[in-house]
């Protein structure tokens, strides 16, 4: 029994971790993603996006609180510094040039997110 408690421990840490809020970090992801593919088509059609980028917002905040590998915490605080990016462009008039810069952070930010999971998945992997 002993020599069960420290992994445990560990996996007890680790599931905390990917539940903050009652919500797992792959299902925090998966509405981030939702709302970027969102606005990048709100923004083709130039149509209204600031109740999604609201919403991006809070995710990230929740999404930085969660206790995680430093690995995962730079991947998110890269996800961070695209929600600027994205804010940037967003702000500047909507041009052809501007539409391609949207769709490449948005391509970015889903290769970011897809590490992410495939990180937190592995770690959760090596923990059992």
């Amino acid at each position: 029994m002993r020599r069960f408690f420290p992994v445990f421990l560990m996996l007890t840490m680790e599931i905390s971790a990917l539940f903050a809020g009652g919500e797992s970090l792959s299902d925090l992801l998966a509405r981030e993603e939702s709302l970027y593919q969102s606005i990048s088509r709100h923004y083709m059609q130039k149509r209204e996006f600031s109740e999604e980028l609201s919403s991006i917002h809070r995710l990230n905040s929740r999404l930085q609180t969660m206790r995680t590998s430093d690995e995962i915490h730079n991947l998110l605080a890269y996800l961070g510094l695209c929600e600027e990016e994205l804010r940037e462009i967003l702000a500047k008039p909507h041009t052809l040039q501007n539409a391609e810069s949207v769709r490449d952070l948005f391509l970015s930010v889903a290769e970011g997110r897809t590490q992410i999971l495939r990180m937190s998945r592995h770690r959760l992997t090596m923990s059992d």
